[in-house]
């Protein structure tokens, strides 16, 4: 049988409404991102899970607790957004406009060169892969992670076999859910950015 990982991203944030660039900067969830775990939520509600894991920032443990009330939430600081430093709290316009030579190097490679006091992706890319081996230290077979956009990026690149260098192609919209299925060591996408509201948005459903 194959152990099935549920990655889901946080609901919104004021920040993600504003543009913002969020990182490690520890922003709650607005009422809209509730909203979007709430939903998610009834589509999952009849789902059992043997392992609840978050990043500990709290827009990702509140986004976990509204997904499975009651649920034991365990919290992993390695499934933390990428750190981005001085940029965190600015929205892309200013940064490209205040540190444009940074941000130009960040662009051309962000796998060598990180924000100002932040992190590259290949740091962040070393937590996924602690992540990623302490997920098969995990009993049962369905495993729930709710965190954020580019550690989901790099975990799908990670077991898809995909080149990370390519992870911003992999867009995943803020409480959404992506299933993958492993079967030792191949894995096998299922579901890929599903969210609820556009779904029922697009089906003109209240």
């Amino acid at each position: 049988m194959p152990r099935t990982l549920y990655l889901v991203r946080h609901g919104q944030t004021t920040w993600n409404e504003d543009g913002r660039i969020q990182g490690q900067t520890d922003i709650g969830l607005s009422q809209a991102g509730k909203q979007e775990a709430e939903e998610l939520a009834r589509w999952l509600e009849r789902q059992s899970f043997d392992a609840v894991v978050a990043s500990d920032l709290s827009r990702a443990r509140e986004t976990a607790r509204l997904l499975v009330p009651g649920a034991e939430v365990q919290t992993l600081p390695e499934l933390r957004e990428l750190h981005f430093g001085q940029w965190e709290g600015r929205t892309l316009a200013e940064v490209r406009t205040a540190d444009r030579a940074n941000w130009s190097l960040w662009m051309r490679n962000p796998f060598e060169h990180a924000p100002p006091g932040g992190e590259t992706l290949l740091q962040l890319a070393d937590r996924i892969d602690r992540v990623l081996d302490a997920v098969h230290s995990f009993d049962g077979d369905k495993i729930l992670l709710v965190t954020h956009q580019t550690p989901i990026q790099i975990i799908l690149c990670r077991l898809l076999d995909l080149n990370p260098r390519n992870y911003w192609k992999l867009v995943v919209s803020t409480g959404s859910l992506t299933v993958v299925q492993l079967y030792g060591d191949v894995a096998a996408l299922n579901l890929f950015n599903f969210r609820p509201l556009s779904l029922c948005q697009a089906l003109e459903l209240p």
